[in-house]
């Protein structure tokens, strides 16, 4: 499975790319067509960094953990599930 570094406190936020978002959220999403379907309007609420080339296949944006908290909190909701958000993503 596909980890992403978040800070320990998980007060910071990330920076990520679309690729990675996907292939880290995947296997908890997979074969939930909702959470496929709103993955992209999370990414959308990510904000691109200052470097990036919106819309290239390297972009990069800004995942604040609230934001991923709050999506995530409907994923859990809908699917029952009671996986906290910081549990998603671990040192690795």
């Amino acid at each position: 499975m596909s980890k992403l570094i978040l800070p320990a406190d998980y007060q910071q936020p990330i920076i990520i790319t679309w690729d990675k978002l996907q292939r880290t959220l995947w296997p908890y999403i997979y074969g939930y067509s909702w959470a496929r379907d709103t993955l992209h309007d999370l990414w959308k609420l990510c904000i691109p960094t200052p470097t990036s080339i919106v819309g290239s296949a390297n972009e990069e944006r800004i995942l604040h953990p609230s934001k991923f908290a709050a999506w995530w909190g409907d994923v859990c909701q809908r699917q029952g599930l009671t996986l906290p958000a910081e549990k998603v993503f671990s040192q690795g």
